[in-house]
């Protein structure tokens, strides 16, 4: 703070306070990593019971699962990274993502077609018997609390050409990312995907785009 005197009085002067700035990138990596750790516990707690590689090499599995979802969050994500966009989508995501995960981690669901063709089927009456306080909690602190975060953050984008160059830069580096993480673990990981096929559907947001895109899919006429 600065202090001033003023008419022989001391006068107390805050400074303005200056909102945090991000560029796309930035806050598309941030949502991305919270994606990966905040939202998707179903997915780490089936992927522990899984026969994974023991000792130093199991830990560094994790983290190279860990790396894969943050790295693919970012592919996913940054298709929509662009001024006007993002933060309207990542706003809906983030909530969505958050009844996803409730669901997921209450009562061991998985997230596909099925399970969203069942929520649109869901009448008012039906939809209110699930609504808690446990639901509430959840769509506050994963769904709003991050939405109102999302929103008070400065989100800078650049001139056009510069800001195309700079997202395809980002998707390089998360294929390199992807593919730094799986280089080491391939045996592992497709073993572990083949033996565990529900795992693809409890990583959010991931599980949503692909329930949607079935869902569109198998809906549309033949």
């Amino acid at each position: 703070d600065r202090r001033r005197m003023a008419f022989g009085r001391k006068v107390t002067k805050s400074l303005p306070r200056r909102r945090p700035t991000l560029s796309a990138n930035q806050l598309t990596a941030i949502v991305s990593v919270l994606f990966a750790l905040a939202y998707s516990a179903g997915f780490w707690k089936q992927l522990m019971l899984a026969d994974l590689p023991t000792g130093g090499r199991g830990l560094m599995f994790l983290v190279a699962a860990g790396a894969l979802m943050a790295g693919f969050n970012m592919l996913l994500l940054s298709l929509v990274s662009w001024r006007f966009v993002q933060r309207p989508v990542l706003s809906l995501v983030l909530v969505l993502s958050a009844a996803a995960a409730y669901f997921i981690d209450s009562y061991g669901v998985v997230v596909d077609r099925h399970a969203l063709q069942s929520v649109l089927e869901t009448n008012a009456r039906e939809g209110a018997q699930w609504l808690s306080w446990k639901m509430l909690l959840y769509l506050m602190v994963l769904g709003i609390g991050p939405v109102v975060a999302l929103w008070w953050v400065r989100v800078e984008y650049r001139a056009w050409p510069r800001e195309v160059l700079s997202r395809a830069l980002m998707m390089l580096g998360a294929l390199a990312m992807i593919g730094l993480a799986v280089m080491p673990f391939a045996r592992e990981m497709a073993s572990t995907a083949r033996n565990h096929a529900q795992l693809r559907h409890l990583a959010t947001p991931a599980n949503l785009f692909n329930a949607v895109r079935g869902y569109a899919k198998h809906s549309a006429p033949a």
